[in-house]
């Protein structure tokens, strides 16, 4: 009897178990059919292409334009770093030692100025330059400019390094004396051709005169002769 009583105790409590647990169970169910229908579409909107706004395709106008802009841009950069060099190199020729200075560092420091010009003039001779762009017009002048002045001081330092000649009296004496006997030859050789000369005139002259004189005496002879016959 008792065994009955529990078997009908557990049926029912059973029974009631699983009623309170349906609501439950069919709430889970749902759960899991939405949470798989957030990941399907998740899925898809994974799997479809995005939309892009393609970009319109550019003129030739702005494709040139976009071109001269980025010349200009290297053109500047480039000028740029070179201007800084040669100004570099100024600074340093203008703060330069006399007391230490010597022939061998100004030629080195020549030379590299030279370089850095000639490096320059290539660059720009054979690049494509920029097109109506006053500030790289400018930023070329500039690197002449200071190029010239640095040329500049390398020869103020090349004419202070050299030292005054001093004038040595022997040889100044010897060059007189050099000249006066190279002089005295072609006064003595003036001096005998116009004698020549003043002789030969006179030599003439005594001529001329013998023979106006022998002329004269041949007419008084004549003269006389005629008187004689009459």
């Amino acid at each position: 009897m008792k065994r009955y009583f529990i078997i009908l105790f557990l049926s029912a409590v059973f029974m009631v178990c699983s009623q309170s647990f349906q609501p439950l169970l069919a709430q889970s169910k749902a759960s899991e059919k939405k949470k798989e229908k957030q990941q399907k579409q998740q899925k898809e909107e994974v799997i479809a292409p995005a939309v892009v706004d393609m970009p319109a395709e550019k003129t030739q106008e702005e494709i040139d334009e976009e071109n001269a802009l980025r010349i200009n841009q290297k053109w500047w950069k480039y000028l740029t770093e070179r201007i800084s060099e040669i100004q570099q190199l100024h600074n340093h020729i203008s703060q330069l030692d006399s007391n230490t200075l010597t022939k061998e560092i100004l030629e080195e420091l020549h030379i590299e100025v030279n370089n850095l010009k000639e490096k320059v003039d290539f660059k720009l001779g054979n690049d494509p330059l920029w097109k109506e762009n006053d500030e790289l017009d400018e930023m070329r002048a500039q690197f002449s400019e200071t190029h010239v002045r640095t040329l500049k001081k390398l020869k103020y330092w090349e004419e202070k390094m050299v030292p005054e000649k001093k004038t040595n009296k022997l040889i100044v004496i010897g060059m007189l004396l050099l000249s006066i006997m190279a002089i005295v030859p072609v006064f003595s050789q003036i001096k005998s051709a116009i004698s020549t000369k003043n002789a030969k005139k006179q030599t003439e002259k005594l001529i001329r005169q013998q023979q106006k004189e022998a002329e004269k005496q041949m007419l008084l002879a004549d003269e006389n002769n005629i008187i004689n016959i009459k």
